[in-house]
């Protein structure tokens, strides 16, 4: 069967909503409520960047996002994007790929959901507590840092029911990043997220 690649999304304040935690960032994309997001440069100037190749034609600089004001040290957020094609995704099979840079620690979930009028339903989790550092803010830092890495991992599912596919994340800024002060201390997270299907028709 033939498979469809469906347009990536990738982190921008127009799709990621963030809030103080994972749960409100999963709700507020889920009901549709403002983003709170925002775009970033690279405000340290040593944050490793996703971007495509030179010669790629989608040309795709990522965005790093956070919230939009608050670099308090020690802080943790919450964030979410609707990464499935459409208002909602049929049942079928699919895979997925996506890489993630988050300064300092974070956690990623695919999950889908069902929405009627306000109440939310987790149908299916497709990966749950993908883990990236310690969510410790204290915790003792050496090299390489953990925002260094560059994250990424790939998949395959099947959903027996329709509904809403969302990525979220954890991220945790922790209170002393080597090098820089407590007053520049900067946090983000950026991703690029591919989804796969089979084609039907």
């Amino acid at each position: 069967m033939p498979i469809q690649q469906f347009f990536p999304v990738i982190s921008s304040s127009a799709v990621v909503y963030a809030r103080d935690d994972r749960a409100a960032a999963v709700q507020a994309a889920l009901l549709n409520q403002a983003t709170q997001s925002a775009e970033y440069g690279n405000l340290p100037g040593s944050w490793p960047q996703l971007r495509s190749y030179e010669n790629d034609p989608s040309e795709v600089i990522i965005p790093y996002v956070w919230g939009p004001t608050n670099f308090n040290s020690g802080l943790r957020l919450g964030f979410a994007a609707i990464v499935s094609p459409g208002s909602t995704l049929p049942s079928g099979n699919y895979a997925y790929s996506f890489g993630t840079f988050a300064d300092n620690a974070h956690r990623a979930y695919l999950e889908l959901y069902t929405v009627a009028g306000t109440t939310i339903t987790l149908v299916q989790t497709i990966f749950s507590n993908f883990i990236a550092g310690s969510l410790d803010p204290n915790v003792t830092q050496t090299i390489p840092y953990n925002w260094q890495f560059l994250r990424t991992s790939s998949g395959a599912f099947t959903t027996a029911s329709a509904g809403i596919l969302v990525l979220s994340y954890e991220v945790q800024n922790y209170n002393d990043t080597p090098g820089l002060t407590s007053a520049s201390n900067p946090a983000a997270l950026s991703f690029g997220f591919q989804l796969f299907g089979e084609s039907v028709g």
